[in-house]
């Protein structure tokens, strides 16, 4: 009977260390189940679908959130189902929950390895967007990069679109890459304080201030206040989709990616990539280039990549080591406004002192008329002391709907009255012919040429052509 009771007593002890076990088992196994937000050393989360969205089920989206702030993921696109030039959508959504600074997230996407150029495109639509909605298209590509400016507390949310047209592979499966990281933002040097738009940065700034501006892409813009620089932190990562028109004194714009198109160019009253008609305009560093319009759907016939225009004086114009390349202007046969001119760089009008070099302007073609650089007048404005040095120009070609006498130029004078000497110096150029370029040439409205012999001699020794050039009448040609 005692043994008994000792055993009893054992059980005492025994019986509640066994059911702590189990329930701190039970509970393990329960929380084992239990979804526990991932927390990183972030200023935000990224989270991306699982798979596409269907329209049974658009407001079920399975987010996946990705592990690091700066990070590549390869997400796998399933065309397999709708045959050729099909899309397939992937959503992407950034929590900012808290910290008081503006994050600026850049994503940037590529298609894989072994596709060529317009295999893949890439579509980014603003906000979650349900299947077939296209509304706010940013950009398409083989490959893109989209900023997202995240506000404390908030949530931003946007599409991807990807098209297919062809691919290397027969399965419909194919990798795209994606690379998230921190971007510089737009910021204003002199404040501190950071924006989710250029011209929002612009609006807000004082005269003589800086505004930075990262890599990414981003809208084109107005600048009216004085003294402005606006300014890319790298040389050619900040993309500008749009027109840049410069409406105040001593403003600066280097280092800036522009890229614009028929649809920015419409209504335009001067269409042109980059636009001034102010005194001590700076454009220096910039890339020009990737630019297809169409001369019938534009203002004014013509098209330029940078264009410095006044009727009224202005001075101290500088263009120093752009790159202007890859335009090209589209017309038909017919009169003048069917096929149009297209400029490199114009500097055109009343302006007293202009700079020109260091450019480089190639690969332009255009229905009618093509000009790389043109000193012009307007109205019987004619620009005065201006100075280009230093400047390559090559291949600039045209098609046959304008007049045939003037196919293509390297250097245009525009003149009102047949002398050249507004143009004070032509020195260090390099002139890389087309298939049926003239290097130098003069207009002259008045029709009464002077004596240009001395003058075309000049410039035939303080610059450079490929092949040799000859004078005949009123132009500078190649040698043949």
């Amino acid at each position: 009977m005692q043994k008994r009771k000792k055993f009893t007593h054992w059980l005492a002890y025994i019986i509640p260390v066994i059911l702590v076990i189990g329930v701190v088992a039970g509970a393990g196994i329960w929380l084992l189940n239990v979804e526990v937000p991932i927390e990183y050393d972030q200023p935000y989360t990224i989270y991306m679908s699982e798979r596409e969205i269907d329209e049974e089920d658009e407001d079920e989206y399975e987010w996946r959130q990705l592990p690091f702030k700066d990070t590549t993921t390869t997400e796998r696109a399933d065309f397999s189902d709708t045959g050729w030039n099909q899309q397939y959508h992937q959503y992407v959504r950034i929590d900012n929950p808290d910290g008081g600074t503006i994050s600026n997230v850049v994503a940037e996407i590529e298609a894989p390895e072994g596709f060529e150029d317009g295999d893949m495109g890439f579509t980014v639509l603003d906000g979650i967007v349900e299947p077939g909605e296209t509304d706010g298209i940013v950009d398409e590509y083989d490959s893109t990069t989209h900023n997202e400016i995240v506000d404390a507390g908030e949530t931003v949310e946007f599409t991807v679109i990807y098209t297919l047209d062809d691919a290397p592979e027969d399965d419909g499966t194919h990798d795209v890459i994606w690379d998230f990281y921190e971007g510089d933002g737009i910021t204003n040097e002199n404040t501190g304080e950071e924006y989710a738009t250029i011209q929002a940065a612009i609006n807000d700034a004082g005269d003589e201030e800086t505004i930075l501006v990262g890599p990414g892409t981003y809208d084109g813009f107005t600048v009216d206040v004085k003294g402005l620089t606006i300014e890319s932190v790298e040389e050619h990562a900040a993309t500008i989709e749009g027109r840049i028109r410069l409406s105040e004194d001593d403003v600066t714009i280097s280092g800036l990616h522009v890229s614009t198109s028929t649809e920015s160019m419409e209504g335009a009253d001067r269409p042109a990539a980059i636009f001034t008609s102010n005194t001590g305009t700076v454009i220096e560093n910039n890339l020009i280039s990737g630019i297809d319009a169409d001369v019938r759907d534009i203002v004014g016939n013509s098209m330029k990549g940078i264009h410095v225009w006044s009727q009224d004086a202005i001075e101290n114009i500088e263009l120093r080591n752009n790159i202007v390349e890859d335009l090209n202007l589209e017309g038909v046969d017919g009169d003048w406004g069917d096929y149009g001119n297209l400029y490199g760089i114009y500097v055109q009008g009343e302006i007293n002192g202009a700079t020109v070099e260091d450019n480089t302007i190639q690969d332009l073609w255009s229905a009618g008329y093509t000009m790389g650089l043109s000193a012009g007048h307007t109205n019987g404005h004619t620009p005065d002391n201006v100075e280009v040095r230093n400047n390559h120009f090559e291949n600039l070609e045209t098609g046959d709907a304008g007049d045939e006498t003037i196919p293509a130029a390297g250097f245009e004078i525009a003149s009102s009255d047949g002398d050249p000497d507004g143009v004070t110096v032509v020195e260090d150029n390099h002139f890389v012919v087309g298939e049926a370029d003239t290097m130098v040439y003069l207009v002259d409205s008045s029709e009464e040429y002077e004596d240009l012999t001395d003058w075309q001699s000049d410039i035939l020794d303080v610059n450079t052509f490929d092949p040799d050039a000859i004078i005949v009448q009123y132009a500078i040609v190649p040698e043949e």
